[in-house]
């Protein structure tokens, strides 16, 4: 393992050394055309001719060039690209200004090539066609930094080259050398060095961590996994823990496709060897695990919407099978059957890919048996003491459950059986409305499979509120037709109405998203059955405000009744733009990461830093997202004197110190609810979250907390560094 490691290590270093022209100067050779238009999966290249950058010596020189080369009607589109030279020059002063252009962020004006398992630094793409100023000293351009240019080619006939040949252009020596002090390092470091060592690069160097996913895919493929007998997976030795790591690397490697034989193997050997488990032992968590691991490499086949080729089909239905047999073989030995979330997960697999595969509703029909309609209702008592909003038609508590955690199993994971004794629980005291998404693994199968349990009578008062995130341009029109399919899908997996679906939007400059917008509203009215309510997802301030408008404009009615976004006493964001709009629409916040992650809690009180890459820390990936934006706000000495604060009000109310950070949230104006996270299974604090509602904060608590978060500039500050409300997400 170590070895292997050690590899992944140097594989990434040496990819890190491309960007780094002092250690890798002398060692690229090149020969490419470079100047080309991208035309979809083709390479346009125009006007061939060929320029050498030798005699360019410094920036006047290069900008009198690049002016020349504007100036001329021959040539269309200009492409250079930074490479290390032997004659290295600083051409940071060379600027384009034009709002079109926005260099390596903007996927149409940039492409990041990749060859082999060497990630090659991005080309720039000018379109001169367009009204483009050059300078070459001062004006801001938004590429950043050139470090050199090796080559240069201009074009004048019209050939079409495919990525292929255009990527056979470039040869590269030595892409694996490592500094040497380097590669004695990384072979005499510890595992557990190594592994914080990874994290630290991959989380910091986006083409790093194409190559250390690349290069582990590599390795993998060389030594795929053996397939042990039944015996010896779950005999006097068992080695079903090794198994499935080695199955959680393919899949999390991406290639969930190549995971599935290993999973259908390991269920098929279940009933074959006669295993039995007893509740809460290592083998009945090893299943859950298993399970866990089952819906998240399904996962990652819906949501990269693989192609509906005949050996996925037979991949997917082998594993259905393989799971019924094991279900039939739990049933026929009186255990607790734990794959009931698998067998969920794959049949909307394969009802999303293969439309017209026809499946037994086994896993279904095994979930509804588990507890055969509970009778549950909210204790009156306790429900009454719950605060309440308005969300348009629905009554909703102001606490909902999380299921973010459902979308990796880095929280841990629980049966479905476990994970419906934990609903029970939130919906006895009150905690009737649910926060998911598409994308949170199998949260919508969960608990729709929960609520359809329920008599009549008490599932129609659980508040589902689900998303349609859209993270990229749609891949069919937008039509009325393309969103009401998109509310069917959602309501499919809940096996009934969404009484609340957010909706999310990847880039504000398509406006689709107003359209969009437009007919969720219409289908409240037209399909009440499948959806009450419409809210936005991370929408920043004046794009709220723009849909309201819109709405207004194109309904007659504002429309959409919340907006989901981050709001906590670490982040502030909010109070900058995003209240006063609500306000003015009558739109709620819903907020999350109001725990700022868990650390606003007791738990981190008097302690230091957590190194967040280490195996030790533990953190999961919700605490190093929200570790990053206390350091963003400020220090870590600085939450600790924001802790203390916490604790002497918690102290003086008789309350927890979290309750005292979700309160102050609670009373910012347009908040509606808050959202925690809830590891559905695994754990619950909703006797702690309770407390909430009995704590009034006084003047001087409120006071206290506002001195040391709005009256200081650390939100202007973070709103400068990160911008508005949810642009961390675009």
């Amino acid at each position: 393992m170590q070895n292997f490691i050690a590899s992944i290590v140097n594989a990434v270093a040496s990819t890190t050394n491309l960007e780094n022209t002092r250690r890798y100067r002398h060692r690229v050779r090149v020969r490419t055309l470079s100047l080309f238009a991208i035309d979809t999966r083709v390479l346009q290249l125009r006007n061939i001719l060929t320029f050498s950058w030798s005699h360019i010596k410094n920036d006047m020189e290069l900008g009198v060039f690049l002016y020349t080369i504007y100036s001329s009607s021959h040539v269309s589109y200009l492409a250079f690209q930074s490479r290390p030279h032997s004659h290295t020059f600083n051409l940071g002063k060379l600027y384009l200004a034009h709002e079109t252009i926005t260099g390596l962020k903007n996927p149409a004006t940039s492409r990041e090539l990749i060859f082999g398992n060497t990630t090659l630094a991005p080309y720039i793409i000018i379109d001169l066609s367009s009204t483009v100023t050059l300078a070459c000293s001062s004006v801001l351009l938004g590429i950043g930094r050139l470090k050199a240019l090796s080559f240069f080619t201009l074009c004048t006939t019209r050939p079409t080259f495919t990525s292929k040949d255009f990527c056979e252009t470039l040869t590269f020596t030595m892409p694996g050398h490592v500094n040497m002090m380097d590669d004695v390092l990384i072979s005499q470091l510890p595992p557990d060095i190594l592994k914080s060592s990874v994290r630290a690069l991959v989380s910091q160097n986006s083409a790093a961590q194409k190559v250390f996913v690349e290069h582990v895919r590599i390795l993998l493929r060389a030594s795929l996994p053996i397939y042990p007998s039944p015996s010896e997976l779950f005999g006097d030795k068992p080695c079903y823990v090794q198994f499935l790591a080695s199955i959680r690397c393919l899949f999390t490697s991406k290639m969930a496709i190549e995971s599935l034989p290993y999973f259908s193997h390991f269920l098929s050997c279940i009933p074959l060897a006669h295993a039995q488990w007893q509740s809460n032992d290592k083998l009945e968590l090893a299943l859950e695990e298993a399970c866990g691991d089952i819906v998240q490499a399904i996962q990652a086949l819906k949501e990269s919407r693989s192609m509906p080729t005949e050996e996925l089909r037979e991949r997917l239905m082998s594993l259905s099978k393989a799971i019924n047999k094991c279900e039939a073989y739990s049933l026929s030995t009186n255990l607790q059957f734990p794959f009931v979330r698998a067998q969920l997960q794959v049949e909307d697999a394969l009802r999303l890919i293969f439309p017209d595969v026809q499946l037994n509703p086994h896993a279904l029909g095994h979930a509804l048996k588990i507890n055969n309609k509970w009778a549950i209702s909210p204790d009156s008592v306790t429900y009454a003491k719950l605060e309440h909003i308005d969300l348009g038609p629905l009554k909703v508590p102001r606490i909902f459950n999380g299921l973010w955690q459902l979308s990796s199993p880095a929280w841990g994971a629980a049966s479905l059986y476990k994970q419906h004794m934990n609903f029970e629980q939130l919906v006895r005291v009150g905690f009737v409305a649910t926060d998911m998404a598409d994308h949170y693994g199998d949260a919508e199968l969960v608990y729709g499979a929960f609520r359809n349990q329920l008599p009549p009578e008490i599932g129609d008062k659980i508040i589902a509120c689900s998303k349609w995130c859209v993270f990229g341009p749609p891949v069919k029109p937008v039509t009325p037709e393309f969103v009401l399919e998109a509310v069917v899908e959602r309501s499919r997996r809940l096996g009934g109405r969404v009484e609340l679906l957010q909706f999310h939007w990847y880039d504000y400059n398509a406006k689709d998203y107003l359209q969009i917008l437009v007919e969720l509203v219409k289908i409240t009215k037209s399909h009440p059955h499948l959806v009450t309510a419409i809210g936005l997802c991370n929408f920043d301030s004046q794009h709220t405000e723009e849909a309201c408008q819109f709405l207004l404009q194109e309904t007659g009615e504002v429309g959409i009744v919340s907006n989901q976004i981050q709001y906590s006493l670490v982040d502030s964001r909010p109070t900058m733009k995003m209240e006063a709009v609500c306000l003015k629409y009558g739109v709620k916040l819903l907020t999350y990461g109001s725990f700022c992650g868990g650390f606003l809690s007791e738990k981190w009180l008097n302690v230091d830093a957590p190194n967040i890459y280490s195996e030790e820390a533990q953190l999961t990936p919700s605490q190093r997202k929200y570790f990053d934006m206390i350091n963003n706000w400020g220090s870590w000495g600085e939450l600790q004197t924001l802790l203390q604060v916490l604790k002497r009000i918690a102290i003086k109310h008789d309350v927890d110190l979290a309750n005292v950070a979700v309160r102050w949230v609670l009373d910012r104006p347009a908040v509606g609810a808050v959202i925690v996270g809830t590891r559905a299974g695994i754990s619950d604090n909703s006797e702690s979250n309770l407390k909430v509602f009995s704590l009034i904060l006084d003047a001087e608590d409120t006071d206290q907390l506002d001195e040391y978060t709005l009256r200081t500039n650390r939100t202007q500050m973070l709103y400068r560094k990160i911008g508005d409300c949810g642009s961390e997400y675009r």
